[in-house]
């Protein structure tokens, strides 16, 4: 018998088809979604590898200590690779994994308060997506301990929700990380929309489970305080 998870706490569907467009809160899409290290990496210039060509430079990759950031480059200028003030060029590791939308972020805003001469990054819209992670190992994927994922499935984190995931996975499960909430740019060659999304009665669950991991308490009238109740004592 399979073991119950959230998705056996509602009455309805868990997911539900949807349009690709517009994007809504609960679908689902694919990005390049980065690994948050518990310290950071940056890519440090070292200048150009030919002084003639500005198009090619020689680098390294470092850890990134807060309490002693790189210091500039004293080789010639890159032009891929520019350097300002205070700024470095952080580097993580990535690969295109499934996100579910937790906000679409605000609208968009006029071109009267988007000038030419701002920076585009001050107004560029984003959406929030939470990233999953397939918890079977692989011969390219370590996997999740497998306790870990029983106390996981049984809702006792507010950071991690087991998930089955819709078509094309069917079912297969993954881990959804709340505390690794990721801004993506609202432009088509930065993500990849899905055909499915949470039912509302799920969006409803995982809202829950994001004012917990927000507040740190579980408010015990809601649906999935009563949901973590069963699953707690499901054994």
């Amino acid at each position: 018998m399979t073991e119950p998870t959230i998705r056996d706490c509602i009455a309805g569907p868990w997911w539900t088809p949807c349009e690709k467009h517009p994007l809504q809160r609960g679908q689902y899409i694919w990005a390049f979604l980065p690994h948050v290290d518990l310290v950071p990496y940056v890519l440090v210039s070292e200048g150009r590898s030919d002084p003639t060509d500005h198009s090619v430079a020689r680098g390294r990759v470092e850890q990134l200590r807060v309490s002693s950031p790189p210091t500039a480059s004293n080789g010639l200028p890159v032009a891929g690779l520019p350097s300002y003030p205070k700024e470095v060029w952080a580097v993580n590791r990535a690969k295109i994994r499934l996100g579910i939308v937790v906000c679409e972020g605000g609208g968009e805003l006029p071109k009267e308060l988007r000038p030419s001469s701002s920076p585009k990054w001050q107004t560029a819209a984003t959406f929030l997506v939470a990233p999953c992670y397939g918890i079977e190992k692989t011969s390219t994927r370590a996997g999740w301990f497998q306790p870990l994922v029983d106390r996981i499935r049984r809702c006792e984190y507010p950071q991690f929700i087991l998930e089955h995931l819709p078509p094309p996975y069917d079912g297969t499960q993954s881990i959804v990380r709340l505390d690794q909430l990721q801004p993506i740019g609202k432009h088509h060659n930065s993500f990849k929309p899905g055909e499915f999304r949470l039912s509302d009665e799920a969006l409803q669950l995982v809202d829950q489970w994001f004012d917990w991991l927000r507040a740190g308490t579980l408010d015990a009238s809601t649906e999935l305080a009563d949901a973590r109740e069963l699953l707690m004592n499901s054994d």
